[in-house]
């Protein structure tokens, strides 16, 4: 089970990632940035323990004023890099209930399809999630193992 992930990048790091274009660094100083759309990056905390329920930057297709895959001036859709909570609410959950995050946040591959609870969400609801890394538990009290890539900071 996965259940814990490291995620310490910045926001233009996300942007090459998915890679989006970014901004170059200033001669005042200032770092590179995502040259892409940025929603609610304010509430990503970098952190080497990323919980479901936390805020994580991801990359998506969204619907954008001004945006056309043409070159036009119509509305279209363009990436964009939004901070969302890792997890999922399911939709039978009451509007009272505090909604659980660690109930429904890990999707197999090979099942998602056929779950009912994701195959309605699989068809246009999808993104691209940039982290370092996934902490394996393996025996909830003595052995976890840590999944990255030998050769990029980025999975």
């Amino acid at each position: 089970m996965c259940g814990r992930a490291r995620c310490t990048l910045s926001p233009a790091e996300v942007a090459r990632a998915f890679g989006f274009p970014t901004t170059s660094a200033n001669a005042g100083g200032g770092g590179d940035g995502p040259a892409v759309p940025t929603l609610h990056l304010n509430r990503f905390r970098p952190s080497y323990n990323v919980l479901p329920g936390a805020y994580l930057p991801v990359g998506a297709m969204r619907a954008l004023p001004g945006c056309a895959h043409g070159g036009g001036g119509s509305d279209g859709e363009g990436p964009v890099i939004q901070c969302m909570k890792w997890g999922l609410v399911p939709s039978f959950t009451g509007k009272a209930e505090k909604p659980d995050y660690f109930r429904m946040f890990n999707a197999r591959s090979e099942s998602v399809k056929e779950k009912v609870s994701f195959r309605r969400l699989i068809q246009k609801n999808r993104c691209l999630v940039a982290v370092e890394g996934y902490v394996i538990m393996v025996d909830f009290e003595f052995c976890d193992f840590y999944l990255c890539h030998a050769r990029s900071s980025v999975l």
